[in-house]
């Protein structure tokens, strides 16, 4: 089988990171989320993934994150099974194939470049599936998406830590004039491993750096006026589900401390 070269830098090159990941828990006997498209996908690559083959805490975190933000979308799906959802840098996420209803509209943005990936690696796209080539800072993205009359959700899964102060207003104020009403979902680092970033397991070596880092999810309300924070979803507790062997999970106190949270807000 040919594979496909990867040429990403910075911070693209960091979705690999979550989609090795969500492979190498497919390939267990047991796997917690199993997404095998994500196990496919990375067979298709040609790239040095050996680099994450034996880290275990952003496996960890990359794993349960997406169990929980997936939960957390079938649970608005749930309420408004007819929403309109846009992923936000969705890179080569596969959430819709691992959440589809059968009745939402899903929108997945991102660089270009990532989304000539996305159509030469995964699943075509549908008639309630679009991709949109643009960066999230663009303006213009907002006129490909047509929300008319749905409840909107925007989800962000390891990308907003990416952003400047400046670049968060910029998001938000892209978001806020052409969704409202809306829901974010929106994937957050801890102060803690902001201060630690220059540790991470498998960023640091990409050249990527996290801008800030959230203590409680209130930071991103300095940066859209109106927004409301609606809920803080801790990870941690599916961490604790995939850790294999189990006395790892002896662990798991002391990385709740530093581990990701998930920021919910709402614009009425």
């Amino acid at each position: 089988m040919r594979q496909t070269s990867i040429q990403l830098r910075g911070v693209p090159e960091t979705l690999l990171i979550p989609l090795y990941m969500r492979a190498r828990d497919a390939r267990e006997a047991e796997p917690y989320l199993g997404d095998t498209i994500a196990a496919d996908t990375v067979a298709k690559i040609d790239y040095d993934f050996t680099k994450w083959a034996r880290i275990t805490l952003s496996y960890w975190g990359c794993v349960s994150r997406a169990k929980r933000m997936d939960d957390e979308v079938r649970r608005f799906l749930a309420a408004e099974p007819d929403a309109v959802v846009i992923s936000i840098g969705s890179g080569l996420d596969t959430r819709f194939q691992r959440v589809d209803n059968g009745s939402v509209r899903w929108y997945d943005l991102d660089f270009p470049e990532v989304i000539k990936l996305r159509r030469q690696l995964l699943p075509p796209e549908t008639a309630r599936q679009t991709c949109i080539a643009a960066s999230a800072l663009d303006p213009k993205w907002p006129q490909e998406v047509d929300a008319a009359g749905r409840e909107v959700l925007l989800v962000s899964e390891g990308v907003v830590m990416y952003f400047t102060p400046a670049e968060m207003q910029t998001f938000l104020g892209i978001v806020g004039e052409h969704f409202r009403p809306c829901t974010l979902h929106l994937d957050l680092i801890s102060a803690l491993a902001y201060r630690l970033r220059k540790q991470h397991d498998a960023v640091a070596a990409l050249g990527a750096q996290f801008r800030w880092g959230s203590r409680d999810g209130s930071e991103v309300l300095q940066w859209a006026e109106g927004l409301r924070q609606i809920g803080l979803a801790d990870p941690t507790d599916e961490m604790r589900d995939c850790i294999r062997p189990a006395w790892k999970r002896l662990a798991v106190p002391l990385i709740r401390l530093g581990n990701n949270r998930i920021g919910m807000y709402r614009w009425e």
